[in-house]
Parts: structure tokens; C-alpha cells; sequence
């Protein structure tokens, strides 16, 4: 990283040209932001990879063990992955980002990474298909015999987010409910986007733990698809985005980071339809309700209680009979 403050860090990063990043965020999001990085900045935003986060950390993990990083910057909605790899990552607070002291606190995480945005969580359903009178109200509406094979279920196994459902679910509602979804005989997806995929095709009526904008996408070319906000409880996710310090880029890198945190960033994706939550309350966002209760999570880790309890997890794999 270049040292010098901002100016200097602007400077490295053209001589650089572009930052490697992996993101979770649908193929719309990526093609906005990359558009809009290239004509603020004249940098390149290089979208390495993007999917799951289970996929992204093995990945960077694989590339830390090789001693050749790649990645420049990841999103990961676990926090507890940046805590694990601190020594993987830039500490923001050096760097002079101006849109650091402005950013709330509540969206840094342990100076390893912020929030670029952050999810609400809930079903995506086909209008074609799905009787308005057979739309879920709560999580346990997914139990009625009218979704047995139609569910596509995001797949908990490989932990993280997913997991976090499974275990509120089973904290909320006890072992009947998982055991009961597990009953409907769900397909299983590792990607809520690909799920509403699924949902659009008419292969499934219903997708869950669906985001506000996975199907997004989908719904702005016309798909028959709608979200839902399921309540009691709320869960919620926070995509946080990192800096790789061994990566090939780092101020370019930096000055992506800063991009994400602003306004315009954030704001662009949620009026061409992207419906997600912006941490600096960004104009035509997702407005969530004023009631909603983020998932707790633990202040030294970052993840939700429970995530690094490896037995309990197989017990709730277990319930919702997947091995």
C-alpha cells in the first residue's frame, strides 16, 4: 500500500488499473457497480469470482496457503472470517478512505472490514403459480402440505448464513419445524440467486432463506417472482467487504473500497431496482421496518452463536435430513 495518505494511494492505484474482488452479490449489482467504478474512478473493478461465501473463503484460504493471493477484496456476510484471518487483512483505519469517518460505526467490523450493504431475509415466490391465498405469513406456514417438493431450500450444510436460519429456526420454533421442512422434501441451492432461478422457471413455487434482491434481477426482465418479508424472527445479514494485504492491487483496492462506501454507490443498484438495505441509508434503498431486530450477534467472533459448534450443526443437518 502506498504510503503518503489518500492522494498517493489514488496515485499507486493507476498505475495498478484494476482490483480483484470476489463478491456474493447478484450479476446485476456487479454489472452496475463495474460500470459505475469505470466511469468515476477510471479503474477497473475485476470481478474474479462470485457466489456463495463457502466458495469465495475456500478459495482465498486456498490462495493464502499457495502464498499467491490474487484477491484484492471480498465480500463475506460471516464476519467471523475476517476475525479468524486478521492477519489476512489491511487495517481499514490506516488507510484515509474519506468516506471512513463518516461511515457508522455500526457497519466497521474490527477495522477488517465494512459493510457495502446489508440483506433482510425472506421467501421468493412465483405469483404465477402461488394462490394469494396460500402465501407464507410466518416461517411456519412452510410446514402446510401445499409445498411438499415445491421448496428450494438454501443449503445450510456448507454453514455461514444459512446455518444461522437453521438455527434460529430451531431456537424459535424447535426440532418439529426443521423436522417438518425436511418432510417437503426441499431441493437444496447453495445460491438464493440461482434458487429464484428455479422459483421463475416454475421448477419450484417457493425459495427460502431468499434476500430482498436475489431476485431482483429476475423481477426487473419480467419474471413472475415476488419477495416477502418473513417477521418473528427476523433475520438479517451484513455483507461486509475486506482488503486482502498480500493482494497484487491494495490501492486500487482501497480506492474500490471507498466507492462502495458511498452513497452514490449504494444508491444506484436500489433504484435500478435492487432492493437492499444501505448502511449510510442510501436514497431508494430498502426501507426496513422500524421494529426489525437484527440477529444478535457475538462481539469478539462476529458470528451468530452456535456457528462454530460443530456438533450442534450436524444435529440441525440432521433434522432437516441433510448428510
Amino acid at each position: 500500500m502506498a504510503t503518503g495518505g489518500w492522494d498517493a494511494i489514488v496515485a499507486a492505484a493507476e498505475e495498478e488499473g484494476q482490483a480483484n474482488a470476489l463478491v456474493t452479490d447478484t450479476p446485476a449489482w456487479q454489472e452496475i457497480q463495474t460500470a459505475m467504478f469505470k466511469e468515476n474512478t477510471g479503474l477497473t473493478m475485476n470481478i474474479a469470482a462470485s457466489g456463495p461465501n463457502a466458495d469465495l473463503e475456500t478459495r482465498v484460504l486456498a490462495e493464502i496457503k499457495s502464498g499467491n493471493v490474487q484477491t484484492d477484496l471480498m465480500q463475506d456476510t460471516d464476519r467471523g472470517f475476517y476475525t479468524k484471518n486478521a492477519d489476512q487483512f489491511v487495517d481499514l483505519s490506516t488507510l484515509d478512505l474519506p468516506n471512513w469517518d463518516s461511515y457508522p460505526e455500526s457497519a466497521k467490523w474490527q477495522n477488517l472490514c465494512v459493510n457495502s450493504k446489508m440483506g433482510v431475509s425472506g421467501i421468493t415466490y412465483n405469483t404465477d403459480l402461488v394462490p394469494e391465498d396460500m402465501v407464507p405469513d410466518s416461517w411456519e406456514d412452510l410446514t402446510d402440505p401445499f409445498w411438499k417438493d415445491k421448496i428450494v431450500l438454501s443449503n445450510p450444510q456448507p454453514g455461514g448464513y444459512y446455518m444461522q436460519w437453521a438455527l434460529m429456526m430451531r431456537e424459535a420454533f424447535g426440532d418439529d419445524f426443521l423436522e417438518a421442512i425436511a418432510a417437503q422434501n426441499p431441493t437444496l441451492d447453495n445460491s438464493s440467486v440461482a434458487a429464484a432461478e428455479k422459483v421463475a422457471s416454475g421448477a419450484a413455487l417457493i425459495s427460502f432463506m431468499s434476500q430482498a434482491d436475489s431476485a431482483a434481477g429476475l423481477i426487473a426482465k419480467g419474471a413472475p417472482l415476488k419477495f416477502k418479508l418473513m417477521r418473528g424472527p427476523d433475520i438479517g445479514s451484513n455483507v461486509c467487504v475486506g482488503i486482502l494485504k498480500d493482494g497484487p492491487n491494495p490501492n486500487a483496492a482501497a480506492v474500490l473500497l471507498n466507492h462502495l462506501m458511498s452513497e452514490e454507490s449504494q444508491s444506484t443498484p436500489c433504484k435500478a431496482g435492487l432492493a437492499v438495505v444501505s448502511p449510510v441509508d442510501a436514497e431508494g434503498c430498502y426501507e426496513v421496518p422500524e421494529d426489525f431486530e437484527y440477529p444478535t450477534l457475538d462481539a469478539e467472533t462476529g458470528q451468530y452463536p452456535g456457528l462454530d459448534d460443530e456438533a450442534l450443526k450436524a444435529e440441525v443437518l440432521g433434522l432437516l435430513g441433510i448428510g
